[in-house]
Parts: structure tokens; C-alpha cells; sequence
């Protein structure tokens, strides 16, 4: 007898985590965190053996690893801010969310000695340390402490920059996330919010129309933009103080630091891909003429060549992405019918949800993944994207608990690889007219995942500078600053105006100061890792052997055992000469074909 697929659901079950705003499991949940910070602070604070004797700090990071469980779990503010994300306007999970993250802030002080102290290990005993077969588990652990602690402050400008980032941090992110939650755009008699609205208007095939539609959204971001603004200059200026204290010299030397990246490797990235402009500027310009356009609108740019026929409902787009993962491994599809059946995956837009995709999720808890899923093609490929985080979450929980946290790099890389392995499955469903409508949107998600986010990098990098300088700018001026490199990597094919840089206002990477290079990183590492498992299937157990590695080295590292090596300054330009025989492909099947 066959077994029953479980009912897929549809809006997440929060349940899992809490009954309600009301549960008293949440404040008994906070308190026991608390007591975990004072306990290990009671316990280790006053001690400083461990700083020169390898069995007190063997003991000492043991208890570490165990308070860590608990410590890395902060489920009563990740709850709220999950009720938040439901709704912008739950007034009442907005309030308990910060005060929730005043106490963890609080509560995070209490162990923040512990970091600080090993950071004081004189050299000679990190180096013997780092030799210690008693604390080879704890290796990489040290070595990062190690290197973080140059820029360390001491503990209590630590604790004070920890308390700041609230006001100075995510209480200007959420003024300005409630701000464009309650936008809507009027559109033939319907209220759109603006979130689905930037969804669809590329969907919409007549020019005029959606020249039209994208200029009321535009209009839209720009009646906030004065907050967006002073938010950003907030965040920055906050950033700077940082830097300066730290000993930082470039503004996104703390963010590669964080990310565990080679600063050298991510400068080379960005400089590599800045050179080959050239590249996104051509797609662009066969792009306008696949279009039957002199000049490409901004909005243009992300307009296919022509409709792919079927719609994917989610119901449809489920089976297409379940087998494209249980392609690699069985196992993976099946993390999908978990998630699914457990309220897990949260799918359609609605007035107030936060919006684009993600996957969060914090140690000791369901991971949870936010779609705004509205039946196209893309759609499907992001449910392939948000698993593959989900994936590789699920994966590198088999580490010990201070290596289940990962690389955001990585964690591109995981994601962008079953974004692609998805897309292949889905090409191969199509017929022959539609999969040079695939080919032309994978190499347009090449250029806006590479191209684009080097283009904003070189606009946050300059950005800082400027606020540095000045102090301030005005939303015109951060807007002027944006066309400027989106002109750049876009070139002549596309016309600008005035209002296309106002995408700074709900562009919410750039919150997190450089985060963008991640994505780059990712693909190009992506696109190789699916290349090798392309060719040959049996590469799949590198994959899970990459997936599962969690935190557990640096992101060099890790994919070195897999066979990559991104230290070599030919890996990323090979990813980008494939980009490049991509489009002679189009080329020849769309332009040429035609002579």
C-alpha cells in the first residue's frame, strides 16, 4: 500500500516554538539563558589559569561548548521577531522583540570575558595551544579567537558597543522595515503591497505597463526615502566608530573578518569582476536587442525574452524542486516533506510580511524558511535556493555546537548550488523554445548575482567613504551615488534616471554592511561545485562532506577539501569566461539564428 503524502502547509506553524505572545515558557526560556551567562561567568571570570595551562583550558572550553547550547539558542527573541516578520504590524511582538534583545545583549555581556581573555594569550602559548592534541576539537575555534582578538576592545567598551547596536542597529533597520510594509501601490482598482508589486512588475509583458507600474513603485520608495537615509547614515556612522576603535582601515575589512574570509581572496573577487564589467554590459546590450529595445528601462533589465508557457503554483513547483534535491541525495527531498508537513515553509505575499526569501534558524530549533512565492519560474528556483540554507543548516548540525554556525559565504555557495541544481531539473521539463528562455535567465541571475552585487559593493565601499568625509547625504545624493554603479556594471544599453537609485531605501543588504560579496563568492564557488557534479554523480559525497563541515574551518579551507581552490586567481575568472560562453550561446541561437 502506498504511503500518504502528508498535507502540505503553507504559512509557517510557529507553534513549534511557542503556544503564543502569552506563553510563560518564553520568559522561562529567557531567564534560563540568563542563569546559563551568570553561571559560566561565576565559574570562569575571576580564573585566568586557563591562559597558560592546557588542562584548565581544556576544562574551560568543554564548559563553553555546554553553556554554548543554551546560549546559542536565543528562541524567545527569534520568535518574536519571526511573529514581526508575519506581521509588521503585531505592535506586541515588535515590543517584546527588543526588549527580548536588550536582555540577550545583557545577558551576552556576562560571557563576553571569556573571548576577550583568550584573546590575551601571549603568543607563544596560542602557537603551543594550537599544537595540542588535547585540543585539536577545539582548534579552529582558538585560532579564530586568536585572530579576532586583534581588533578586540576591552570588556567594557565591548559590552557598551553591545547594548548600542540596539538603538544604533535594528531599532533604525525595523523603523525603516515598518515604512515600506505599509506601502501598497493602487493598481487597475487593487491595493498591491509593495512587496508583491516588486514580485510581479517584471511579469508584465506590455512596456508601457510596466514602465508604468515600476515608476508607482518608485514614487513610493522615494516618500521614505528621507527615513531610509538618516537610517543609513545612522548605521554607517555607527559602523565607522566601530572600525576606528577596532583598528579597522577599510570599512569591509570587519564584515570579510566575520565571514572568515581571506581578505586578499574577497579584494581579488571584487576587483576581478569590477575589470569584467564588459561582461554584464554586452548580456545587456544583446539583452535590449532580444527585447526589440533601443535603450533598456531599469526595469528591463529583469524582463525575460519571452513567457515560459506554464505557471508554478506551489503545489506544482513542490515536486519539481523535491526531485531536483533527492537528485544529489535522497535525503534532501526528504528534509522538504519535513519542512512542509511541520509548517515550516511560510509561501505566499501578504500586507505586512516581510518580503523576498530566506532561511533562519538558530541552534536547538526548526529552521524556518519565508517565501513569497507568485507561480513564476523564479519562484521556483528560490524554494531551491532557501532549501539548499535549509540543507546545509540541517547538515552542519552534526558539528559540535561551536562549528554548526557557518561561513555566510558558504552558506551562499550551499544555497546557489541547489538553486542550480533546481534550475537544470526544471530546464530539462521544458520544451526546446522555452529552454533559451531558461538559458537567457540563468545567465541574466549570473550577471544580477555576480555583476549587480560587485556594483553595490563598489556603491556601499564608496558610500562609506563619503559619510566618513561629509558626514551626511542626502537621499538624492545616496541615490545619485547608486545610479553611478548601477551605470557602471549596466552600461550604455540601459538609460537611468533620476528615481532608478532609490532602490537603496528597501535594498535590505545593505543593512548588513558588505554582505552582498557573499553572494558573488557563492555563485562562482557554486557553479564549479555543480559543474564537477554535473560530470560526474559520484561527486555528491564531496557535497555532503562540504555540507556538513558547518563552521568548522575557513571557507578556503573547506571547499579545498572538496577540490576547489579559491586562492588561485584563475578560479573566479574561469567562472567568468563561462559566463561568457553562455552568452555566445544565446547569441547563436537567438541573434545569429535569425541571419
Amino acid at each position: 500500500m502506498q504511503k500518504k503524502k502528508a498535507k502540505i502547509k503553507t504559512e509557517w506553524n510557529l507553534k513549534l516554538l511557542y503556544a503564543s505572545l502569552d506563553d510563560p515558557k518564553l520568559e522561562r526560556d529567557m531567564r534560563t539563558y540568563e542563569r546559563t551567562a551568570v553561571a559560566f561567568r561565576k565559574k570562569w571570570a575571576h580564573r585566568t589559569d586557563y591562559l597558560t595551562d592546557k588542562k584548565a583550558l581544556l576544562a574551560a572550553l568543554r564548559d563553553y561548548e555546554k553553556a554554548s547550547e543554551v546560549l546559542s539558542s536565543p528562541k524567545p527573541w527569534w520568535y518574536t521577531a519571526l511573529q514581526f516578520h508575519m506581521n509588521s504590524e503585531n505592535k506586541k511582538a515588535s515590543a517584546l522583540q527588543t526588549k527580548f534583545e536588550e536582555r540577550y545583549a545583557k545577558a551576552g555581556n556576562l560571557v563576553r570575558f571569556f573571548s576577550l581573555k583568550l584573546g590575551t594569550i601571549t603568543p607563544v602559548k596560542q602557537k603551543e595551544f594550537l599544537a595540542a592534541k588535547e585540543l585539536t576539537t577545539y582548534r579552529y575555534m582558538l585560532a579564530r579567537e586568536f585572530e579576532v582578538a586583534k581588533h578586540n576592545l576591552s570588556e567594557k567598551e565591548e559590552e557598551l558597543m553591545s547594548l548600542l547596536s540596539i538603538p544604533t542597529g535594528s531599532l533604525w533597520i525595523k523603523l525603516t522595515e515598518k515604512e515600506v510594509h505599509k506601502l501598497s501601490i493602487r493598481w487597475k482598482g487593487q491595493d498591491i503591497p509593495i512587496e508583491k508589486a516588486q514580485l510581479i512588475v517584471s511579469e508584465i509583458r506590455n512596456r508601457n505597463e510596466r514602465h508604468a507600474f515600476s515608476d508607482e513603485i518608485k514614487k513610493k520608495l522615494m516618500s521614505i526615502a528621507d527615513i531610509a537615509a538618516s537610517e543609513l547614515t545612522a548605521l554607517i556612522t555607527a559602523h565607522k566608530i566601530s572600525d576606528e576603535k577596532r583598528g579597522f582601515t577599510k570599512p569591509f575589512a570587519g564584515t570579510v573578518l566575520g565571514h572568515q574570509n581571506d581578505e586578499a581572496v574577497i579584494e581579488q573577487l571584487v576587483s576581478l569582476v569590477t575589470s569584467h564589467f564588459y561582461i554584464s554590459q554586452r548580456f545587456f546590450k544583446l539583452h535590449a536587442r532580444l527585447l526589440k529595445q533601443k535603450k533598456l528601462a531599469m526595469i528591463d533589465r529583469v524582463v525575460d525574452i519571452g513567457k515560459i508557457s506554464q505557471k508554478f503554483p506551489f503545489e506544482k513547483a513542490v515536486p519539481i524542486v523535491r526531485e531536483a534535491l533527492a537528485s544529489v541525495d535522497s535525503r534532501y527531498g526528504n528534509f522538504l516533506d519535513t519542512y512542509l508537513s511541520n509548517g515550516q515553509i511560510d509561501v505566499y505575499p501578504r500586507k505586512g510580511k516581510h518580503g523576498g526569501a530566506y532561511c533562519w534558524g538558530i541552534n536547538a530549533a526548526p529552521t524556518f524558511v519565508l517565501l513569497n512565492h507568485n507561480d513564476t519560474v523564479r519562484s521556483v528556483e528560490t524554494l531551491g535556493h532557501e532549501m539548499g540554507h535549509a540543507i546545509h543548516g540541517e547538515l552542519s548540525d552534526s558539528q559540535p555546537v561551536m562549528y554548526r554556525d557557518y561561513s555566510t559565504s558558504i552558506a551562499e555557495t550551499a544555497s546557489t548550488f541547489f538553486e542550480s541544481v533546481t534550475i537544470e531539473h526544471l530546464k530539462n521539463m521544458l520544451p526546446e523554445k522555452d529552454r533559451i528562455i531558461m538559458l537567457h535567465k540563468q545567465i541574466a541571475n549570473d550577471i544580477s548575482t555576480i555583476f549587480l552585487q560587485i556594483a553595490c559593493f563598489n556603491f556601499e565601499n564608496e558610500l562609506h567613504q563619503k559619510i566618513k568625509q561629509e558626514g551626511e547625504l542626502s537621499a538624492a545624493a545616496i541615490a545619485a551615488l547608486m545610479r553611478k554603479h548601477i551605470g557602471a556594471y549596466a552600461g550604455p544599453a540601459v538609460a537611468l534616471t533620476e528615481r532608478d537609485g532609490y532602490s537603496f531605501v528597501n535594498w535590505s543588504h545593505l543593512r548588513s554592511m558588505f554582505y552582498v560579496y557573499t553572494y558573488a563568492y557563492g555563485q562562482l564557488v557554486s557553479k564549479s561545485l555543480f559543474a564537477r557534479w554535473k560530470k560526474d554523480k559520484s561527486f555528491a559525497e564531496k557535497i555532503k562532506e562540504f555540507l556538513s563541515a558547518g563552521g568548522s574551518d575557513t571557507p578556503e579551507q573547506i571547499l579545498k577539501k572538496a577540490g576547489i581552490d579559491v586562492t588561485d586567481p584563475a578560479f573566479f575568472k574561469a567562472g567568468l569566461d563561462e559566463i561568457e560562453r553562455s552568452i555566445d550561446e544565446l547569441e547563436r541561437l537567438t541573434i545569429k539564428r535569425k541571419h
